[in-house]
């Protein structure tokens, strides 16, 4: 790879090997041999940001060099990239790290980047966290083992977003070889993946802000729950399901109204669904209004007429363009027709007026 301007040593290859690991476990080509990467179709690139003795980031020299890396990865003139993996472990004060966060701020927001980060390496505390992994614009990755159990040297707190495998995974390594690696890097490189799956399922080459977004919350509303919330520092959202975040993307919101708002019987009462996907588009609409198994519309907007007065519960569901669907019910009260009720109101007074005079008279 040719030397570009934010590198300082003279080599652009990897000598540590970390990058090589990450880079096997996202586009590991699936030809029948070592091993399958989680999108091996993607174009990737590689930028240098850590010189060869220490790969990491310790000084300020570092810290701009990393923070040019990012623009340029980034950049619609550079490399155009959507996606970028920082599984970097950064222990440097926030006020030190300014030109990155103003770096990622760019990339996301400008750049239109999902920007994946490692929760950095620690001894189990929760305090030790990488920087990067504390703003807003990235997404921050820790470690489980097979077991989903937290890897211990993964920091936790409320910064995490997601958690990934991280213990013993088999990857690629320097010299043609391939070896088992432990680190919240590897669990970085597998959301990095799903993230590049999510757009390529779309066909999304230029993502917009927008696109990121929904990318970013996909990858959080898919993940799976592995613990209690009151332990949810240690996983966040959950485990990452790339299958469910490729295939389904954004979670369908699903809602309805109804008007009037206090239905009687006899009236036509208008259902309006107020369902969408964030990232596709409804296409099937179905309304159980009685929730007695018969499909009595499947419009978007539909009318019914109740012709007893009771507690009733309407079904309604609802089918996205990726595939998914999702259901809600909502109880309404449907009541008698006013001018019945002043019918029978007026019936009683005249009963009750019947009865006192006869009542009179025959005293």
């Amino acid at each position: 790879m040719e030397v570009k301007w934010w590198q300082k040593d003279e080599r652009a290859e990897d000598i540590v090997g970390r990058g090589t690991k990450w880079a096997g476990i996202i586009f590991g080509k699936h030809n029948q041999e070592g091993l399958d990467g989680v999108t091996p179709d993607c174009t990737f690139y590689a930028v240098k940001v850590t010189n060869d003795n220490q790969g990491a980031i310790l000084d300020v020299t570092d810290v701009w060099r990393l923070s040019r890396g990012i623009i340029y990865a980034s950049s619609p003139l550079h490399m155009n990239a959507d996606v970028l993996c920082i599984p970097l472990n950064i222990q440097l004060k926030r006020w030190f790290c300014w030109p990155i966060e103003l770096a990622c701020s760019i990339a996301r927001n400008i750049n239109h980047c999902v920007i994946v980060t490692s929760s950095g390496t620690s001894n189990g505390d929760s305090d030790v966290m990488n920087i990067i992994a504390k703003y807003d614009t990235t997404i921050c990755v820790g470690a489980v083992d097979s077991n989903n159990n937290r890897y211990f040297w993964s920091p936790y707190g409320e910064e995490v977003d997601v958690v990934a495998p991280g213990v013993d995974i088999y990857t690629t390594n320097l010299s043609n070889t391939y070896d088992y690696v432990s680190d919240t890097g590897a669990a970085a490189a597998f959301v990095a993946g799903t993230a590049a799956l999510y757009f390529s399922e779309r066909g999304i080459k230029n993502p917009t802000l927008k696109d990121v977004e929904n990318c970013e919350e996909a990858l959080k509303e898919n993940a799976v729950s592995l613990v209690e919330e009151k332990e949810s520092d240690f996983f966040g959202h959950g485990l990452i399901d790339a299958h469910l975040t490729t295939v389904y993307g954004r979670r369908v919101v699903i809602d309805f109204s109804w008007f009037p708002p206090n239905p009687v019987v006899g009236n036509q009462v208008t259902f309006t669904s107020n369902s969408y996907d964030p990232d596709g588009k409804i296409v099937i609409y179905s309304w159980d209004f009685q929730n007695d198994g018969v499909l009595d519309a499947s419009t978007e907007k539909a009318t019914f007429t109740y012709q007893d007065s009771k507690k009733y519960t309407c079904l309604h569901r609802v089918r996205s363009s990726d595939g998914e669907e999702a259901q809600i019910k909502k109880a309404l009260i449907v009541s008698k027709s006013k001018s019945n009720m002043i019918y029978r109101l007026i019936f009683k007074r005249c009963f009750f007026f019947n009865r006192l005079v006869t009542g009179i008279k025959d005293f």
